[in-house]
């Protein structure tokens, strides 16, 4: 009876037709099928590890993810439970903001590199002492920026 159940729950784990499905991690799916279903028993699912700080699916960590159908989640999750702090996550709701985040992230990196080359470039020739529009620069923001940390947050 197990076995057939463990069955007919695996053929059900694709999802077909118009049903979105709910995202889980991938390592206790790997997990629950290596299983005896008569020997074994299951962990309870636990999706944090694949949830972003704002409640949702991480796209950042969608290798950590399979998508199953609405029914074998819901048959899983009530043969083997879940944690409490485990969220449902449906397939269709990946996290916007953490992607948003990502991009943003990237930007100032890409903008800070581009600084520090234009710093690096000014520093490589002399200024002239009687340029009245010349100015002198801290050497601990030029390494800061030269290191591509923010040198902002250095002062």
């Amino acid at each position: 009876r197990a076995e057939e159940t463990k069955d007919r729950l695996f053929d059900a784990l694709p999802c077909k037709g118009g049903d979105a499905g709910f995202i889980m991690r991938a390592d206790w799916l790997r997990h629950w099928i290596s299983l005896d279903p008569v020997a074994d028993k299951c962990d309870k699912l636990n999706n944090q590890a694949i949830v972003s700080k704002y409640g949702l699916p991480d796209p950042k960590k969608v290798g950590d993810m399979k998508r199953v159908s609405s029914a074998a989640w819901g048959e899983l999750k009530a043969a083997c439970g879940a944690h409490e702090d485990s969220p449902d996550l449906p397939a269709d709701r990946l996290c916007l903001q953490s992607v948003r985040d990502y991009c943003r992230e990237r930007k100032d990196k890409s903008d800070l590199e581009a600084y520090a080359q234009q710093l690096k470039a000014l520093l490589a020739t002399a200024p002239d002492p009687d340029d009245p529009d010349s100015f002198w620069v801290s050497r601990q923001y030029c390494k800061d920026v030269l290191a591509c940390r923010d040198a902002g947050s250095s002062a």
